[in-house]
């Protein structure tokens, strides 16, 4: 049994990258929560409830390598709830520092967030910015089958700052096929958005 076990623990590590990869796909669900009176910094007037609200959507997320050290990655979310919609779309590109099984990045592009409300009376309330953005992480293997990913990007919006915490969990499948989950907040102005997200990683 012990020779079973030893055995069974060698081959799980050989699934551990030799570095972090930059090659990969996400994709998933996603669950926000807005905080009360948070649309006004978006919306201002025309819709800003004093009571929280729980939005449901998806997130694809991919990136893929230049060559050694640079890469581009594609960060897309969107959420809905009746007649209000979230989507927080980032493009950019990067560069990575390799230590081991573990890495340093940061990145650099574009921010693109649009909050639209439908009111009853078919009039609609939208906000719509593309804004510079500036993003830092780490991709920390931690045993042979997990590894967690901290990251904050800040985004300089013409009515303010917009900063976005994320930290996502990976549980290595294989060497290619992860199960993940993720928490986040946003930050914009007074409006507050606590996240989570659960999916699939598939690196190549």
């Amino acid at each position: 049994m012990k020779k079973i076990i030893i055995a069974l623990l060698l081959s799980n590590a050989a699934f551990a990258h030799a570095a972090a990869s930059y090659d990969s796909v996400r994709l998933g669900i996603q669950g926000t929560q807005v905080k009360s009176h948070s649309f006004g910094s978006y919306l201002g007037n025309d819709y800003n409830p004093n009571e929280s609200k729980d939005l449901g959507g998806f997130y694809l997320d991919g990136s893929l390598a230049f060559n050694d050290h640079f890469y581009g990655t594609v960060d897309l979310t969107g959420v809905t709830r009746a007649s209000s919609d979230i989507d927080n779309h980032f493009f950019g590109v990067g560069y990575h520092f390799d230590y081991g099984f573990n890495s340093l990045y940061t990145s650099v592009g574009a921010n693109m967030v649009e909050v639209v409300r439908n009111h009853s009376n078919t009039r609609e309330s939208k906000f719509d910015e593309t804004a510079v953005s500036l993003e830092a992480g780490a991709k920390l293997q931690l045993t042979s089958f997990f590894a967690i990913q901290p990251q904050y990007r800040l985004s300089f919006f013409n009515k303010g700052h917009m900063h976005d915490y994320r930290l996502i969990n990976e549980l290595m499948l294989t060497d290619c096929v992860s199960l993940e989950a993720g928490i986040g907040y946003n930050k914009f102005i007074d409006a507050e958005q606590f996240n989570w997200q659960g999916g699939m990683r598939f690196s190549f």
